[in-house]
């Protein structure tokens, strides 16, 4: 079905509508031996995970072994790969000049365990706090690209639980506002302050939380990409694609089922969107579904 949809959206004609350095995060990912260090790519400024201690078994939590391959890919502005299989991981922090390639037959699935996601500033609903970094962050970098045919699985359902056990306590006391600020939830992807960035013909399944966050950023787009949250239940407040207080963003051909807001554009909620002043502005959505 995602199939044909995807080549419904190809034939459809265009319509337009119209925060502290990662220093201590990356740091605490990079390998205790000087083995990364010697490893050279099998192809030219490619960067293969398992080459880096990837298991890609569903089981072995592979977040140390992707993010030095990141952080290898780095330094040639490379392009991070797998072999077929499920990658567990938790946050992972695209760097400047990096290609990270999904290929058909790869699942970039992400861990149940909220410690696997540190703790960073950024802005949730309109606030700016400090929340969960997402399972792909590309975090005050620049000329990022995530690409390819596979699956980004945020894994969600344990997140989606706990969400609403604590509507079931906040609800009778007439504050179901504020289980969206305290059940705190990674989202799958998220670009903040982050700039020419790309983002294209991916699968993106089971978000904990919004599924693409696009904030403070610029020059940014979103092609050809299939969403699903209601796999395994149905996601609260599973956003498809959030674009808040950016400018010059371009999203089409996505095909999004979420249990919220499709596509959405905002810059910020009450006095701290005031405190902010950083409007939405220069976006074109066009071709989605």
């Amino acid at each position: 079905m995602s199939i044909q949809r995807r080549s419904l959206l190809q034939a459809l004609a265009a319509t337009p509508v119209v925060i502290p350095a990662l220093a201590s995060v990356t740091s605490s990912l990079a390998p205790s031996t000087s083995r990364a260090a010697s490893m050279t790519p099998k192809h030219p400024n490619t960067y293969p995970v398992k080459a880096f201690g990837a298991k890609g078994d569903g089981t072995t939590l592979d977040t140390r072994a992707i993010q030095t391959a990141i952080d290898a890919a780095a330094k040639t502005q490379g392009t991070v790969i797998f072999d077929a299989g499920v990658y567990l991981t938790g946050s992972l922090f695209l760097k400047n000049g990096v290609t990270f390639k999904v290929d058909q037959g790869v699942r970039v699935q992400g861990s149940q365990n909220i410690e696997d996601y540190p703790l960073l500033p950024t802005r949730i609903a309109g606030i700016e706090m400090t929340w969960p970094a997402a399972l792909i962050n590309v975090y005050k970098e620049q000329n990022v690209t995530l690409t390819g045919d596979g699956i980004i699985d945020g894994n969600g359902k344990v997140f989606w639980d706990s969400y609403w056990n604590l509507r079931r306590q906040y609800d009778p006391q007439g504050i179901r506002w504020a289980a969206d600020y305290d059940c705190r939830r990674p989202r799958l992807i998220q670009f903040f302050e982050a700039q020419n960035v790309r983002l294209e013909n991916l699968s993106l399944y089971r978000s904990g939380f919004w599924t693409v966050h696009i904030c403070y950023s610029q020059d940014v787009a979103v092609h050809n990409v299939i969403i699903r949250n209601n796999e395994d239940g149905r996601g609260p407040s599973t956003d498809g694609i959030d674009i808040d207080s950016s400018r010059k963003v371009l999203v089409e051909k996505a095909d999004i089922t979420c249990n919220d807001d499709a596509l959405c554009m905002k810059s910020g909620r009450d006095s701290d969107g005031l405190r902010v002043s950083r409007p939405t502005e220069d976006v074109v959505i066009r071709d989605c579904i």
